[in-house]
């Protein structure tokens, strides 16, 4: 039992400890507080040297979060993700990983890294863990390189597995093998969504639920933020839904701003201004407004070529071969197509009526500028189209 002597000495150094801990910069007290919870084993699976290695400034990490989630999985993220970092770590995979894995990540005998799940953790800490020390009783064996080239190491690896991934995140805007436009037929047939939200609320049934697994009780607290993205002058009635076609997310900023970013990083592709033709009311004047929306709509637009296409045979004095029979096929030249590559529908192989064809339903199911339609038939040389544009104001980035 403390004396009255001890008792006043306690009370003086819990005071000095205080103002200790006051005068100490807010900087440094936050950074011997993940100290002290590390040395108490309270933040597991990292060693105390990276924590201090991490909590310097410009190392690019922001581990003050530790405090209240003891959780690195939550916090520790990749910084090392330039597509030099990227291609660096490319050359380690191709040294160190692909005699199992191959190549492109597709497995041997090793599992395949695209289009799967990490069955020891999705973080990018969980993945670096993996690649540092390794699965035990597997074959995959500790990789005891520098920090910054596992990192460089994790980066790739997470770029084949967009590449090749079925989550989505291949249609990054600079890929244009992906398709956003989407069918009635498809949108009417969804249930739950999965890999993409395609409508305000998920489906026409408007369940808000998804059907994807990989976020489940068992991993749930390992979620942490990817990214931010701030809207530029953002009123206070933003109450988008975001639509998310094949990895890009279509979102809207009142009145009129649509968005396209990429759903993976959160960049910006491309944006459209729409010029509101009057004054519209704000909610925070009127009672009825509409400066707030609830977001885009996506569907399959197709944009019919008018007047229909006609392809005359002429010889060299340019006269018209009226005996000119035979089948003409027409197609894409030069594709203009401003967010991804065009696509021609309609009838593209026509007969010749007295050396002309007519091609009367075709259409173009992306907005571009400099476009060519080439023509191509059996004994004839073929020709190409003056440039075309392909526009609307509603989708021009």
């Amino acid at each position: 039992m403390l004396t009255k002597r001890g008792k006043r000495l306690s009370a003086v150094a819990v005071l000095v400890a205080a103002l200790v801990a006051i005068m100490i910069p807010a900087p440094l007290r936050w950074r011997a507080e993940v100290v002290l919870l590390s040395l108490a084993g309270r933040i597991p699976d990292i060693e105390l040297t990276q924590l201090l290695a991490y909590m310097r400034p410009g190392s690019g990490q922001w581990l003050r979060p530790l405090i209240e989630t003891h959780n690195p999985y939550a916090v520790l993220r990749n910084v090392k993700t330039t597509p030099a970092d990227i291609q660096a770590g490319a050359t380690l995979f191709r040294s160190q990983c692909a005699e199992c894995h191959a190549p492109d990540g597709s497995g041997g005998r090793g599992p395949r890294l695209i289009g799967r799940q990490f069955t020891h953790g999705e973080s990018d800490w969980a993945v670096y863990r993996t690649i540092r020390f390794g699965i035990p009783n597997t074959t995959m064996g500790p990789h005891p390189l520098p920090d910054t080239a596992v990192w460089q190491l994790e980066a790739f690896v997470r770029s084949i597995d967009t590449s090749g991934s079925t989550l989505g995140a291949t249609a990054r805007g600079s890929r244009g093998a992906a398709r956003v436009p989407v069918p009635y037929d498809e949108l009417a047939a969804i249930r739950n969504a999965g890999e993409d939200w395609l409508t305000y609320s998920g489906s026409y049934g408007s369940s808000r639920h998804s059907a994807l697994s990989q976020i489940n009780r068992g991993n749930v607290g390992h979620v942490a933020l990817r990214w931010i993205h701030q809207l530029e002058g953002a009123t206070d009635c933003v109450e988008v839904s975001p639509v998310v076609r094949k990895g890009i997310m279509f979102v809207t900023q009142p009145p009129s701003r649509v968005l396209a970013l990429d759903a993976t990083t959160g960049t910006e592709i491309w944006a459209y201004d729409h010029q509101v033709s009057r004054t519209v009311p704000r909610s925070d004047v009127d009672d009825f407004s509409v400066v707030a929306n609830r977001g885009v709509a996506v569907t399959l637009p197709l944009f019919a070529i008018q007047p229909p296409v006609e392809v005359v045979a002429v010889d060299t004095a340019g006269n018209t071969v009226t005996s000119f029979t035979g089948f003409v096929t027409i197609a894409i030249g030069k594709n203009g197509g401003l967010l991804f590559p065009g696509t021609l529908s309609g009838t593209k192989t026509v007969a010749a009526v007295n050396g002309s064809a007519t091609f009367s339903d075709l259409s173009i199911d992306q907005p571009g500028i400099g476009y060519t339609l080439v023509v191509t038939a059996s004994s004839l040389t073929g020709a190409e189209s003056a440039s075309f544009n392909v526009l609307t104001p509603s989708v021009l980035p």
